[in-house]
């Protein structure tokens, strides 16, 4: 029998071992890659933009797949459309699935910007839908005035509230007064109170007694000025004090209590004229009773008026009184006795008075009438036709 040759044999080996090889490593290979889990690329929606302002605003989104791996999510933005997250203008705020919330911050005032809510894992990054928002633009600031209270004769206190600052921030505020309508900062009149928003005091000096002032907060940002409602006062008058000049005339007597027609919160009394009326004139032209013999405080003005109207026209005490007008004040009369006694004890305060008799509006009989002594402090009667008394009226306030 013929032999085989040896190389054949070889070849039969190295091919036997090539296919188990083959087999290792197509097993090997099965196990590796078909088992491992496949990451692909997140999904996310983008929020609504809310809580709009001059520089900020709130946006967010929602994480609805991380693509089988942790993500980073968060919003990026830009003035132009399609920001994506290579910008500096981007926040990170999540790394799960879910609905997540971003502030957005260091914006310019009136400006429009493109949102997008983007989210990262392995597989690269997504964008959600693009939205776009414009931030409010400054504004000046939103303020009210404060109620004038602690009204004194030159002072006063006030203030105001600044409720918005217009998206700028105050760079002064205060209260300015007038006293015509619409006052404002341009005027010296003005307090300086500091600056920012929210409630704020000021002290207002530098007034005149007895005068009505209008008075409004301010406030400034670096759009401007803005003013609070207008309110109005009027200071105080301080106390009245016998010889002060007031009316037409001098203070003659403030009433006291127990006095008719005190008023414990109102200063109530006469005021008598600068000078005399007459140096010489008669009580009445006819020797008539007029039956009016009041002395009592506060009877001169009605006595006057009863002794014009029994006498008529004519040259006389009464009626020089009641013709009387000093600026503007018509209302002078002829005191009555008590009225004219008090006149007597006031006199170095009033001044102008002779040392004489002068007539008062109480008649003291048919043909006499009451008469009060400037030398001393003394009444009597005269008759209605002497001419050597002298008359001074007096007007009630």
């Amino acid at each position: 029998m013929e032999k085989q040759p040896v190389f054949k044999r070889k070849r039969i080996v190295s091919l036997n071992r090539l296919v188990a090889l083959g087999v290792l490593l197509l097993f090997t290979s099965g196990c590796g890659e078909d088992d491992a889990p496949t990451v692909t690329l997140p999904e996310i929606t983008t929020n609504v933009v809310s809580e709009i302002t001059t520089n900020s605003a709130i946006g967010g989104g929602n994480v609805t797949s991380d693509g089988g791996e942790k993500v980073t999510a968060g919003v990026c933005w830009d003035i132009n459309p399609s920001p994506t997250v290579d910008l500096e203008t981007n926040t990170v705020d999540k790394g799960e699935v879910g609905v997540f919330q971003s502030m957005i911050t260091e914006l310019s005032a009136g400006t429009a910007y493109y949102v997008r809510a983007y989210a990262t894992n392995s597989a690269g990054t997504s964008y959600g839908n693009e939205v776009s928002f414009t931030t409010d633009v400054l504004t000046i600031p939103t303020l009210t005035t404060t109620d004038v209270s602690a009204i004194a004769e030159t002072t006063a206190s006030s203030g105001g509230n600044i409720t918005s600052d217009g998206g700028a921030s105050v760079t002064a505020r205060g209260v300015c007064w007038s006293t015509t309508t619409g006052p404002t900062v341009a005027l010296s009149t003005k307090t300086s109170d500091g600056s920012g928003d929210g409630d704020f005091n000021s002290a207002i000096s530098g007034l005149d007694p007895g005068t009505t002032y209008f008075v409004r907060a301010y406030a400034t940002n670096s759009v401007g000025t803005a003013y609070g409602s207008e309110t109005s006062f009027m200071t105080n008058v301080p106390p009245l004090a016998v010889g002060d000049d007031y009316e037409g005339g001098k203070i003659a007597y403030i009433l006291e209590s127990g006095d008719p027609g005190y008023d414990a919160n109102v200063q109530h009394g006469f005021i008598a004229a600068p000078s005399d009326q007459s140096e010489g004139i008669q009580w009445s032209i006819t020797f008539t009773e007029t039956g009016i013999t009041d002395q009592t405080l506060g009877a001169g003005q009605a006595n006057t008026t009863a002794i014009v109207e029994n006498q008529g026209a004519g040259s006389y005490a009464a009626q020089v009184c009641d013709d009387l007008v000093i600026d503007t004040y018509d209302d002078w009369y002829l005191p009555s006795l008590n009225e004219l006694t008090k006149l007597y004890l006031a006199k170095d305060a009033i001044g102008g008075f002779a040392v004489a008799f002068y007539w008062s509006s109480s008649e003291s009989g048919a043909i006499s009438a009451w008469v009060q002594s400037f030398n001393s402090n003394s009444q009597s009667s005269a008759t209605k036709n002497d001419t050597q008394p002298r008359v001074r009226a007096i007007r009630s306030f």
